[in-house]
């Protein structure tokens, strides 16, 4: 049986923090490392290719490259540079972003986003696996040759329904981010299932991203983190999934209680434990683990800081949990 790997999401103010951190998880044990691409904020990939080199064991990947900032050749040019200082530790995780955000800052045409997706993981994973890829498609045009095949895993986010089957065809893992457990177990992974059956292969892994934090005061996370994800709620995609997933008028509530104690994974370590056991229990799935980092430095009407050092709580706790996982 595969490792069930427990992974963490890279938080940084600047490289030379984030370079000390995934150094710092690669010591400590932690499996997977993954770094969001933000537009204007720094480069994932180039921070996980310049980390490549201050580490020895542990998985680099993205979560998320956003498709619209690059090209699928140019993207796996680059993830080849990051597999070649890391052999067998890059996995290139890949998604369209949000809408409100590609449009205003890239003026990206953010239309039918998952037949881009189909285009772009068909060229990646095309070019990775035979070495050349030859492709001509509404999106995308890509003719292209590297060196060799590489073993490369090319991911993808996934929310509804429909793009968790799209994973389950094309791509070699599918990244959830906010979806409840209950979610996950009942439509997310029969979804990649259904995907891979048409496609005639396995279905893929799944790797849930959920916010974590070790801390006792609950009221007092969720506090912080319903300010840091109100966005989330205010987009399209969201509110569709938590529809699914039993959760009405999202857009109008904002976070409620029973959303937080479906999506956040809080209390102490035998509490948090016993959460992302039961999320590793589904099956063919790993933990990304986003520590929440608190809320708002003493502004009106906002939650203050999280006390004590419940992050490095997190760190130690994941490290932990990452050593216990078996064979």
């Amino acid at each position: 049986m595969a490792k069930k790997n427990i992974g963490i999401a890279l938080t940084a103010g600047d490289a030379q923090d984030a370079l000390a951190r995934i150094v710092e998880y690669d010591a400590a044990g932690i499996d997977a490392v993954w770094s969001t691409s933000v537009v204007g904020g720094g480069d994932a990939l180039t921070m996980l290719i310049a980390a490549a080199g201050h580490t020895s064991q542990i998985l680099l990947g993205t979560s998320i490259a956003q498709i619209w900032t690059r090209h699928p050749v140019t993207m796996a040019q680059q993830a080849l540079i990051a597999n070649g200082l890391a052999p067998g530790r890059f996995r290139l995780g890949i998604g369209t972003g949000h809408k409100q955000a590609m449009v205003q800052l890239l003026g990206a045409q953010f239309e039918r986003p998952l037949g881009h997706l189909k285009e772009y993981l068909e060229i990646t994973r095309t070019l990775f696996r035979d070495g050349s890829v030859d492709f001509e498609g509404e999106h995308y045009t890509a003719r292209a040759s590297i060196a060799g095949p590489a073993d490369i895993p090319v991911m993808a986010s996934a929310l509804r329904p429909r793009s968790f089957e799209v994973c389950g065809e094309m791509s070699d893992g599918a990244i959830s981010w906010l979806c409840p457990a209950r979610y996950i177990e009942d439509v997310a992974m029969p979804a990649l299932q259904l995907g891979a059956e048409r496609a005639g292969r396995d279905a893929p892994r799944l790797v849930v991203h959920v916010p974590v934090l070790v801390h006792e005061d609950r009221d007092a996370v969720y506090a912080a983190f319903a300010e840091q994800a109100s966005f989330y709620l205010q987009t399209v995609y969201y509110p569709a999934m938590f529809e699914i997933a039993g959760f009405s008028n999202v857009s109008s509530s904002g976070w409620t209680q029973e959303m937080l104690d479906a999506v956040v994974v809080t209390g102490d370590e035998a509490e948090v434990s016993s959460r992302l056991n039961a999320i590793l229990d589904l099956g063919n799935v790993e933990v990304l683990a986003m520590p929440i980092t608190g809320g708002s430095r003493g502004e009106p009407g906002k939650p203050a800081p999280l006390e004590g050092a419940p992050v490095d709580r997190t760190v130690e706790l994941l490290a932990q949990l990452a050593k216990s996982q078996e064979e």
